[in-house]
């Protein structure tokens, strides 16, 4: 089973090299990578979250991706990627992921009112701490904060600007995680059970936006089991 992740705002490939340290030996997880961020920055940045997402199937598809058993699973940004990669993957006919996971992030289907690629560079960085996952020594130096002020602005312009539009429902089970804490609530991450036609889960966990962090082993166990492989059964 092939875990394919994808990351934040900001985050690259290794975003979630700890998260997932701990999945059963069948899960095989690996996180894309978004043009213009970690071993892609040669790449022009993308301010379009629909371009990103069509990139990144168009990857999956030459990797035959879509031929074999796959779970898709993103925070924040990458939860709406994920949700769109997987939208065009059966608008092309392909099979659906057996299971998309999403966490920190309310239903597309709501308006969103964020509007922080608009913001100067002070108030931007305030609001990023303010959210958590921001390392002290990226906030206290200048070369670095220059370096990625460009690419989370990039990525914030391409989820904040993106709008909801009606479309067919994914024929897969979706998880919703949530942080207690965040600007995410239980109603909000409810209304995923619009975007498909399967069952929905949902589940909050203690910390703020980036509480995935917090939780490893138990977001592990989750992973492990949602994606247990179904014993055979053989005729008696």
């Amino acid at each position: 089973m092939e875990l394919i992740c994808f990351p934040y705002a900001g985050g690259s490939s290794r975003a979630y090299s700890q998260l997932f340290s701990r999945l059963n030996q069948h899960i095989h997880a690996r996180c894309m990578e978004y043009p213009g961020h970690g071993i892609k920055s040669h790449e022009p940045l993308l301010y379009e979250i629909e371009t990103i997402a069509t990139q990144l199937f168009h990857e999956l598809e030459c990797t035959n991706t879509f031929h074999s058993d796959y779970v898709f699973y993103g925070h924040s940004m990458g939860a709406l990627v994920s949700y769109l990669v997987a939208r065009i993957a059966a608008e092309h006919g392909y099979r659906p992921p057996c299971h998309l996971i999403v966490s920190g992030k309310s239903s597309p289907t709501l308006p969103f009112t964020g509007r922080k690629h608009l913001l100067d560079s002070e108030d931007f960085w305030q609001s990023l701490s303010a959210m958590g996952g921001i390392p002290d020594e990226l906030m206290h130096d200048q070369q670095l904060k220059c370096y990625f002020e460009q690419i989370l602005r990039a990525d914030f312009t391409a989820a904040e600007t993106w709008q909801w539009q009606p479309a067919r429902p994914l024929q897969c089970p979706v998880t919703v995680w949530y942080g207690d804490h965040e600007n995410v609530s239980f109603e909000t991450a409810s209304a995923w059970r619009q975007v498909t036609t399967k069952s929905v889960n949902i589940q909050s966990f203690p910390g703020n936006h980036f509480f995935i962090f917090d939780h490893s082993p138990l977001l592990c166990a989750v992973i492990n089991q949602l994606l247990a492989p179904v014993p055979v059964q053989h005729a008696c």
